[in-house]
């Protein structure tokens, strides 16, 4: 039973009525790990469910290797599997495993509770520290070209120009937070978190958590008018300021991503049967970078 983690982790939650949802990525990285697979089913305080699932998962599957569980109604429960090398007879690995997430959700915990009560809109010029790229300016002067940028393409959205602008201008304040700077694939999710516990529209919030979408190929498409606002102002934003510093990719190099960027952009258009004129919007915010002082 124990052969493989897949088939164990599968033989044991339909008893508990769990899922066994796991990435075939860390799976396959767990199965290399060991030579004799024991599956210990594991349990955390039920306190930490408060905290965004999101971080939950990271904290398991990125950083520890074990597998979270969900319930009948797909919820997150306090109990996972952790891959052992051999038998636990007296239950010690368990226990440790144990101790070792708890530790660890608690500092999660801890940053969550701090960084969720610090006021987004009193945060905004702190982006100033944060340099955005040479050329480019900080992170400050991006969400302020966003923002003008945001309020073009809200006008041909047909959707409110204040909430895209108002959107535009926290989206980024997360990269200031500890609980990103300790999870950074959380970027934009935590963002859109903070946004909703301080009572922003849910529009506003749905917006900054879904950003970075889509983030591949494969990926799925925001499909909310506010949404594909800000996601389509962020990555615009990227490729007239990278292609404006004549940052641009070659045949085989794209150190910044830009074409990942750029299909981003093209796939939100298309799925979303938008129509948009790129080329009349991405010109006149090429000439107001121009206009910023921080550009060489």
């Amino acid at each position: 039973i124990f052969f493989h983690p897949q088939h164990g982790i599968r033989y044991r939650s339909p008893s508990r009525g769990l899922g066994d949802v796991y990435k075939r990525q860390l799976l396959n990285e767990v199965v290399n790990l060991v030579d004799k697979p024991y599956i210990l089913s594991c349990k955390f305080d039920k306190k930490f469910l408060e905290i965004p699932k999101e971080i939950l998962i990271i904290t398991m599957q990125y950083h520890q290797k074990y597998f979270h569980t969900l319930d009948q109604k797909e919820n997150i429960t306090n109990e996972f599997f952790v891959v052992a090398n051999s038998k636990d007879p007296k239950g010690f690995v368990k226990l440790g495993n144990e101790r070792v997430v708890d530790a660890r959700l608690n500092d999660a915990r801890f940053f969550w509770e701090k960084n969720k009560s610090q006021n987004l809109i009193k945060q905004i010029s702190k982006l100033k520290s944060i340099n955005y790229f040479e050329g480019l300016g900080s992170y400050f002067d991006k969400v302020q070209r966003m923002r003008k940028l945001g309020g073009m393409i809200s006008d041909e959205m047909l959707i409110s120009k204040d909430k895209v602008e108002l959107s535009t201008s926290i989206c980024k304040i997360d990269l200031i937070s500890d609980i990103v700077n300790e999870f950074p694939e959380l970027q934009g999710i935590m963002g859109g978190y903070f946004a909703s516990s301080q009572g922003f529209d849910k529009d506003i919030s749905l917006a900054i958590s879904e950003h970075y979408l889509p983030t591949g190929l494969d990926s799925r498409v925001s499909k909310k008018p506010f949404s594909i606002t800000l996601a389509l102002t962020d990555k615009l934003d990227t490729l007239v300021g990278f292609f404006g510093i004549n940052q641009k990719p070659t045949s085989s190099k794209d150190p910044y991503a830009l074409r990942r960027s750029a299909i981003g952009l093209l796939k939100m258009i298309l799925e979303n049967n938008k129509e948009l004129k790129l080329k009349a919007v991405s010109y006149t915010h090429l000439r107001a970078h121009e206009t910023d002082s921080y550009l060489v």
